[in-house]
């Protein structure tokens, strides 16, 4: 079944379907309209998860043959269902898998690892942050970031944790954007209200999403969209200092405290090279209200900034080069990038040279891949949803070659860690 077959169905769903990240929320609902309306089939997470209790789920993570930073940590969910797991594969052949170690609070769900702990960040209305111990898979903190908020992303520094909140108008209680909280209590340290940084266009969401950090300086993308996710001004990019919980002033030269002011529209995705000293941000672009990408517009790309001036050096690369929109993007080396294309295509860039490599090395059949993890052995982690086989796929991007997969996680993979 073919998605434009059944988009008329969307507002039906959406009240039932977790939420993304910005325009792609938008595109995601019709894939998960679409997985829907052909059923996802038996096995399911629920139906897992009723097999073995948490309890039987913590204790077997005790007998993994692997320790935690021998495994790819993956969540994987059906759309259909409430919560998800957590599998893990093995880095190195023949890639043991071990599924449903631990239960997430929602199937709409990305993995992150700092400081030796696993957390989930279950985003949408559920709101809630886990903090997993990943040799025992026993679940050392639970709380929430504010129901309805819609957290997109989490990074640890300075024994904190800054949290961004994508729909952070819709909690009742804190309307701030980025929470800064105890990483395994979640008791609020401080909260901070990006708003003001977005243009003044009668909704004025700053739309937080993701996050790099740069030694002590966290930069935090804003999208910066309307109310109905219209990319209609360019993004902005955020400094805080972890330290003192503050925003830095991005441009001195100009009264009162300032973010980096992007070419792009609706910023994506952020990596930071530290040899090459460059943040590298995708700018997804502009969508009209049929949801069709226009790669003729000047809006979308990868685009660098500089840490050392707090200055963009404009789109480097046209999203137009690629042949689609760009979203996730993830550093091999100073001389190999790497990206998703109209979210199912994983192509190749070249940070150093600003080329592009190869429009693609992956097509994927599922039609949408919401992450890519680049291992410590330089490849590849794909996680094909294709409902026919799905699982995650291991590529070399240097080679352009398959190396192994898919391995299936339990459901179809969403985002996947290693253990930092």
């Amino acid at each position: 079944m073919k998605c434009k077959q059944v988009c008329h169905c969307e507002a039906q769903r959406a009240e039932a379907i977790p939420v993304l990240s910005g325009l792609l929320r938008r595109l995601r609902l019709l894939a998960m309209t679409c997985c829907l309306l052909q059923a996802c089939g038996s096995g399911s997470v629920v139906e897992q998860l009723n097999n073995d209790s948490p309890s039987n789920l913590e204790a077997e993570g005790s007998s993994l043959n692997l320790s935690p930073d021998e495994n790819v940590f993956a969540a994987a969910a059906f759309f259909s269902d409430p919560v998800g797991s957590i599998a893990t594969i093995g880095l190195n052949s023949p890639h043991p898998v071990a599924k449903a170690k631990a239960v997430t609070d929602s199937s709409d769900v990305i993995v992150k690892s700092f400081g030796g702990i696993l957390f989930t960040v279950n985003r949408g209305r559920t709101g809630t942050v886990q903090a997993i111990n990943p040799e025992t898979f026993k679940i050392v903190g639970n709380y929430s970031v504010g129901a309805g908020s819609n957290p997109q992303d989490l990074v640890v520094a300075n024994g904190k944790a800054f949290i961004t909140r994508l729909d952070s108008q819709l909690d009742a209680n804190n309307k701030d954007d980025l929470f800064i909280v105890d990483p395994i209590t979640g008791t609020l340290k401080a909260s901070i209200d990006l708003k003001p940084f977005a243009d003044n266009d009668g909704d004025s969401l700053a739309r937080a999403a993701q996050m790099a950090l740069v030694g002590d300086t966290l930069y935090i993308l804003l999208q910066d969209l309307s109310k109905n996710f219209g990319a209609t001004t360019e993004g902005k990019i955020v400094l805080v200092d972890t330290r003192t919980n503050t925003v830095i002033d991005a441009d001195l030269t100009t009264t009162g405290v300032q973010a980096i002011l992007l070419k792009g529209r609706n910023p994506t995705d952020i990596a930071y090279n530290s040899t090459l000293k460059k943040l590298f941000i995708t700018d997804t672009g502009y969508f009209d209200s049929s949801f069709n990408n226009d790669v003729n517009t000047t809006y979308g790309g990868i685009e660098m900034v500089d840490p050392a001036t707090n200055k963009t050096e404009g789109i480097i690369i046209d999203d137009k080069d690629f042949g689609g929109y760009l979203s996730t993007l993830r550093l091999v080396s100073d001389t190999l990038g790497v990206l998703t294309v109209n979210a199912n295509i994983v192509a190749t860039f070249n940070p150093t040279n600003k080329t592009v490599v190869n429009k693609n090395i992956y097509l994927s059949p599922g039609g949408f891949l919401p992450d890519l993890l680049v291992d410590k052995n330089g490849l590849l982690w794909v996680p094909e949803r294709s409902s026919a086989n799905s699982g995650l796929i291991l590529l070399d991007p240097k080679a352009e070659i398959k190396i192994a997969g898919p391995f299936p996680v339990g459901a179809y993979p969403a985002s996947m860690t290693l253990i930092r």
